[in-house]
């Protein structure tokens, strides 16, 4: 939708411009030239937005039954937030649906971004991941979680 969009925007804006100029100055190919060059730019940096968090994005929650550090983390390239949680204060694992409606809750989870469907909390502050998971995946996921923290 977002592409569709996109398109849809530059070939009107191309298509003004073009009017615009040649019936300014009489040369067109300069003025086309530059705004497809701009267009390239644009789809370019569009695509790679795109499949950002989705291609390249990992998320990672690492449990150790040795410490009381979880290693939570959500990256693209190693670049994002990473952090380090007492387990002591973790809680409340959950699954919340919803992610997949094109125009529901978070219309761009289909691009890589926004919460995912599994939640905790943690001391007054909530956290989020498993974004790309199936809904039983995600149960599964709450599952092992509370089993491993103990909760019910």
């Amino acid at each position: 939708m977002i592409i569709f969009m996109y398109f849809l925007a530059w070939i009107s804006a191309l298509g003004s411009i073009e009017l615009i100029s040649t019936a300014v100055s009489g040369d067109s190919k300069t003025s086309f030239y530059f705004w497809f060059v701009l267009f390239i730019i644009g789809a370019l940096f569009l695509l790679v937005l795109i499949s950002w968090g989705r291609v390249f994005g990992t998320e990672v929650i690492r449990l150790n039954s040795n410490t009381d550090v979880v290693h939570f983390g959500k990256t693209v390239f190693g670049i994002g937030l990473k952090q380090k949680l007492n387990k002591t204060y973790l809680k409340n694992f959950r699954t919340e649906y919803g992610n997949d409606i094109a125009f529901g809750k978070n219309k761009f989870s289909a691009y890589g971004f926004g919460p995912g469907k599994v939640k905790f909390d943690y001391g007054m502050k909530t956290y989020s991941f498993a974004l790309e998971v199936d809904d039983a995946e995600a149960d599964y996921l709450v599952k092992v979680l509370n089993e491993h923290f103990h909760q019910k």
